[in-house]
């Protein structure tokens, strides 16, 4: 009987191949669990006017949400509410990595702007954008120098929110009118890694100003959050013409 015990131990009890599997398989999970999901390694440090350490980074900020504004979009940008650096080493590596496989292998990023819902904010600080809207160059991640056109993309809500983004643009294709068929395969085979709709040629079918697409996520890593309301019209007359 001890010895029948004894001989059913020994089969239930692992081999060391299995253990191995085990282990190897354990650590594969691990290396497949999205980097992202470490919140605790984002710096988010909320900039202010009246802190010394700040001021400088939030009015180079300010400037570059007010200045770039448009009289001929809505919603007008008009009490800023916060603005936040975010600092996240996930997006940051993933944008060092991209950075070797594009056309233009030393290109730098550039500072553009995205607005979005409020709901959908956290999500795309923590692991970056996801959603990809249809628009006059095709279905992409699109960005604007002028934050007034950014801020179409902030809906209804209350308090609205800007993302300025360093975005790997490498090589540039410049489009004067839309064609709504263009996706990473196709730049890609013609030698570039985004698009520029060019300002100035509505009338040729492009745009009254700059619009930026790329395809890949991973050319984003947001850099600022910033919180603002809008300025109300006096009178609907204003709201239909614009």
């Amino acid at each position: 009987s001890k010895s029948r015990e004894s001989g059913a131990a020994a089969r239930d009890r692992p081999t060391t191949a299995t253990i191995r599997f085990l282990i190897s398989r354990s650590s594969t999970a691990l290396s497949h669990e999205p980097e992202s999901a470490a919140i605790d390694n984002i710096k988010r440090t909320v900039l202010k006017e009246d802190d010394e350490d700040t001021a400088q980074e939030y009015f180079k900020v300010l400037d570059r949400v007010k200045r770039y504004t448009k009289e001929h979009y809505y919603p007008i940008i008009n009490s800023i509410e916060s603005i936040e650096k975010i600092e996240n080493p996930f997006l940051d590596r993933r944008l060092v990595e991209i950075s070797k496989k594009l056309h233009a292998v030393r290109s730098r990023p550039e500072l553009l702007i995205h607005g979005t819902r409020s709901r959908f904010v956290e999500q795309m600080i923590r692991d970056g954008f996801s959603y990809q809207r249809k628009g006059l160059f095709g279905q992409g991640f699109y960005f604007y120098t002028d934050s007034s056109k950014a801020a179409r993309g902030c809906g209804r809500d209350t308090i609205k929110c800007l993302l300025l983004c360093d975005v790997l643009l490498g090589e540039t294709m410049a489009m004067k009118s839309a064609d709504r068929s263009l996706n990473l395969s196709r730049i890609e085979s013609a030698g570039f890694d985004s698009v520029y709709g060019v300002r100035g040629t509505k009338e040729s079918g492009g745009v009254f100003n700059d619009e930026y697409v790329v395809f890949r996520t991973e050319q984003i890593a947001p850099r600022y959050l910033v919180r603002f309301r809008e300025n109300a019209f006096e009178d609907s007359e204003n709201l239909g013409s614009k």
